[in-house]
Order: structure tokens, then C-alpha cells, then sequence
């Protein structure tokens, strides 16, 4: 699949990174999107865990998994509909422990659009056809945003 990419710049007030970025926690996080689409409906995540995000020795922390997709979830609606999006509904299936060190990538699609709300599916694997995590959400785009307008209330 050929597409863009865009690496993540540090960002101090950004959790995954700005919080976490050492390479003992996220050494790297790089967002792709099909190149040839008309609508952008899918995202692709690549993500680089240290050793230092444990919730049982050796393994990721639940919680840090579910940060992970919620922010793809949320890159997804952002790039998609050009303007932010928040989370109103997170789901999370735990399907198999992440050891780490971990190279993970993250897929998110758009399942469903329905006036400003963003109904997406997503998923954490290794790449190779091993799901380690799947999850969806529902994400409500703030009202004027739906029309170009950055601004609006949130929700």
C-alpha cells in the first residue's frame, strides 16, 4: 500500500509524544494514510514501546494500550473530517498480552458517519497477523467543525 506518512514531532503537552517519548517508553510513533483516496476513512499507526511501560513485568500496561488506539482513533478523526473530534465512547478487547520491547502497528478505519458523529473500529497486532488488542469508538466532532470550521463548542 503506498501512502503518507508523517512522523510525530515532539510535542511537551502531548501524552504519547511528549510525556512518554524516551526511548525507554515510545521511541517512535509514525502515522500513515492511503495516498490515492479521495476520502480518507483509514489510518495506519507504527509504534515503538519500551520496557518501561509495565503493568505486569514484561508486558504492557492495559491502559497505555488503550491511550494508544484512542490517539489513532483520534489522528483518524482528525484527518478525516480536517478538524478535531473528542471521545465519547472507548471500547477495548484484550485479546493477547503485548510483550515488551514491542514494535506494534495500530489499524483504525471509519465504520460509520452519522452527522457529527465518527463510529470507528480498530485493532493492535504485531504486524504479522497476531491481534493483540481490538477496540472501537464513537467520536463526536463539536458542532460548526462539521463544516470546515475549526472552532465551535466542544460537543
Amino acid at each position: 500500500m503506498e501512502a503518507r506518512s508523517r512522523r510525530s514531532k515532539p510535542r511537551p503537552k502531548h501524552f504519547l509524544v511528549g510525556t512518554l517519548s524516551d526511548p525507554a517508553c515510545v521511541s517512535r510513533i509514525q502515522y500513515y494514510v492511503p495516498k490515492d483516496t479521495e476520502e480518507i476513512d483509514e489510518l495506519y499507526c507504527v509504534i515503538e514501546l519500551g520496557d518501561a511501560l509495565c503493568g505486569h513485568e514484561g508486558l504492557a500496561h492495559g491502559g497505555l494500550l488503550a491511550t494508544i488506539l484512542d490517539d489513532a482513533f483520534g489522528a483518524l478523526c482528525f484527518v478525516s473530517n480536517k478538524t478535531t473530534g473528542f471521545t465519547a465512547n472507548l471500547s477495548i478487547n484484550y485479546r493477547k498480552p503485548v510483550p515488551l520491547p514491542s514494535k506494534l502497528l495500530i489499524r483504525t478505519r471509519v465504520k460509520d458517519k452519522v452527522r457529527r458523529k465518527r463510529y470507528m473500529l480498530g485493532s493492535i497486532e504485531d504486524g504479522e497477523g497476531k491481534v493483540f488488542v481490538e477496540g472501537s469508538a464513537l467520536f463526536v466532532v463539536p458542532r460548526g467543525a462539521e463544516k470546515g470550521n475549526r472552532g465551535g463548542s466542544a460537543i
